[in-house]
């Protein structure tokens, strides 16, 4: 099956989860980047819903905050309803205890007990380079309570003091299932399912 979400700023795009409802990868890309201001504010992100804004209210629920006039932090979101760990970033072990989120290279695998890496709340990006693709990895709490892990790609076209956008981002809809950093529904899934409505459509047409 596939499943719809809409993408605040971006545009309205399948996010392709594996056929005969079995869940997968959830994939949203946004059309020129979704900006990231550079306030104190920055975006507040639901990564379940697709939700985004310059203010906690207006994306309830928000998973991870983006921010920093100057340079790139990130948050968690540690409101008491949820564990305080929630949305949470990854930071390399080679990385200074002082850093907060790194950039990963595609394939890194983000989950429970990452290889080379440990989880924190946040803090000023490191290992960011301009004008290249640059990956975090971060986890969520769902509104069903469950734990999902999941990849962003950042745009810093002048490094992380000028301006940044997010890309795309993908989550393991399987609770607590690690997700490689770069990794998308298999295009056939996507396929499955647009083959299947225009089959039903020209049946009910047929009819």
């Amino acid at each position: 099956m596939a499943t719809f979400l809409p993408v605040g700023a971006g545009v309205l795009l399948a996010a392709s989860v594996t056929s005969h409802g079995m869940a997968g990868i959830v994939h949203v890309t946004y059309a020129g980047g979704l900006a990231i201001p550079q306030t104190s504010n920055g975006v507040y992100f639901n990564a379940e819903t697709g939700q985004s804004s310059t203010t906690p209210s207006g994306a309830p629920g928000w998973d991870i905050q983006l921010y920093g006039s100057t340079d790139l932090f990130t948050l968690g979101n540690s409101d008491e309803s949820v564990p305080a760990w929630a949305g949470q970033f990854l930071r390399l072990d080679s990385a200074p205890d002082s850093a907060g989120a790194s950039a990963l290279s595609t394939g890194f695998l983000v989950g429970t007990k990452p290889d080379g890496a440990e989880w924190i709340a946040g803090g000023r990006v490191n290992g960011f380079a301009a004008g290249t693709a640059n990956y975090l990895g971060f986890r969520f709490i769902a509104a069903g309570g469950t734990t999902h892990y999941a990849w962003m790609r950042l745009s810093t076209p002048s490094g992380t003091t000028g301006p940044r956008s997010i890309m795309e981002y993908a989550f393991e809809s399987t609770p607590d299932a690690a997700i490689a950093v770069g990794a998308i529904p298999a295009p056939s899934s996507l396929m499955v399912f647009v083959t299947s409505l225009l089959a039903g459509g020209r049946r009910r047409r047929s009819a």
